[in-house]
Parts: C-alpha cells; structure tokens; sequence
C-alpha cells in the first residue's frame, strides 16, 4: 500500500499511528499483518485520513494533549461553579471612638417663651434689729448763759447698747425787744460731741430753729442730752414746738 505525503499538521506521532492503525483495519482486509508506526511516514496522515467518530479517549494516551491542540471553548474554565451564600459571619467588636467633629455654626435665636406661673408668697422673714426712741423736754423755758457749762439741757434721751441714728429739734424766740443775741446748741454722748449748731449769731432775729443730727455706735446704755446756751438773756424755748430727741436703731453704720 502506498501513502501520499503531505503538509505537516502539527500531529503528534501517536495520534498518527492510531489513524494509521483504524484506517488499515476498516479497509485492509488483505492485508496479512497490522502495520505498525514504524512502517507510517511521520507526518504523512492527515485528519481527512481518519474517520469521523473512530477514535475515543482510549486510543489517545494520557496527558499528550494541550490546550492549544483544541478549540477555543472546549475546555471549560478553571474552577467550578460558584457556591452557595455561606451564613452571616458573627459581629466585630466595636471600633474606636471617632474624633471630634469640628464646631456648629451657631444656631437661630428661639422664641420668646411665655411667660411662667406668679410663685407663692415667701415665708414672713424675721425681725431686723431696727428699734425707735423719743423725748421731749419742756417748752417756754428761758436759755440761759452765757458759755456752755452754764446753759441748760433741754432734752435727754436715754439709749441702751447698739448702733443708733439721732435727731435733735428745737425752736427759740428771742424776746429782747431788739437786742442783738448769739445762741449755741450741742447733741452730745456724755463728753463725746456728736453735732453743734447755731441758731442765732449776734442777731436781733425774733425767732429761729435748729435741727441737730448725729449717729452713736453705744457699746452699753447711755443718756443722750442736748444742750443750749445764749449769750445773754431772754432768748427762750419756744411753745409752739417744744425741744425732741429722736433715735432709731440700725443693723449697720458708716459715719463719714
């Protein structure tokens, strides 16, 4: 039997020899022995040589052919198809805190709320420390004089321990008929000056009045006196409002 030679196909030499092998077997009935691949001229088959369906996986041995040698889609992809969701995996532990964000931007005034309930009345508080003294001394009695250790107290006021703010009031009438006449007052702790005044400085006024203030911080009960003395006589108290000393207590004292 004669083969023709043809164009090389990139065939391996097995394949060649198991073409050769199934091809002389259908149609060499003549012949007295299997041709073996010796006896086949390497690259000398080609595909149209062998027929359809003829050959399976045994005639071709293991691992002999390559990606290459087949068509594009043949060979499936590597790995299998995708599997099942597998369950939710169990929760992380909680992250660092973030740091802080940066600063608003300040934000609309609000309205104006209504206005709240009237509160219940307070509890009466207790009693300051306040307290209140007055006297009065006789009216229509004549000044005497004159300097002061003959003149005549015209009121007292008698005041226990404590700080005290006091007012000394008089009115005189200079009956002299003319005369020119002086007239000196004092409001006076014991020896301690607390005010001075002068009604009358060598004047023919007929009448005149003085008001004498002073403030006592007394560490212990004492009499407060006011004292007048003229000049010379018939300068007198006069009725229509007769010499008064008045003392009110207070918590705090400043005397500048």
């Amino acid at each position: 039997m004669v083969f023709t030679a043809l164009r090389r196909v990139g065939k391996p030499t097995v394949l060649v020899l198991a073409v050769s092998i199934a091809v002389l077997a259908a149609g060499g009935a003549t012949a007295a022995s299997l041709i073996t691949s010796k006896q086949v001229k390497n690259n000398s088959l080609t595909g149209a040589d062998v027929k359809n369906s003829s050959l399976t996986g045994g005639d071709i041995r293991d691992r002999s052919i390559r990606k290459a040698d087949l068509a594009p889609g043949v060979v499936p992809a590597a790995g299998g198809t995708a599997g099942a969701t597998g369950a939710t995996g169990a929760r992380g532990a909680t992250g660092p805190a973030g740091a802080p964000g940066a600063k608003g931007d300040k934000g609309d005034k609000g309205d104006k709320g209504d206005k709240g309930d009237k509160g219940d009345k307070g509890d009466k508080g207790d009693r300051g420390p306040s307290d209140g003294r007055a006297s009065q001394g006789p009216e229509n009695v004549e000044i005497t004089g004159p300097g002061e250790e003959a003149g005549r107290v015209l009121d007292q006021l008698a005041l226990s321990g404590g700080k005290w703010m006091i007012t000394a009031t008089a009115t005189f009438a200079n009956v002299s008929g003319g005369g020119a006449r002086s007239l000196n007052c004092k409001l006076a702790n014991g020896a301690t000056t607390l005010a001075r005044s002068y009604p009358l400085e060598d004047s023919t006024q007929k009448n005149t009045s003085t008001t004498l203030l002073g403030a006592v911080d007394l560490p212990s009960a004492a009499t407060i006196s006011m004292r007048c003395w003229a000049s010379d006589s018939l300068v007198y108290v006069s009725a229509l409002s007769p010499p008064a000393i008045h003392a009110i207590r207070v918590e705090t004292l400043g005397v500048d």
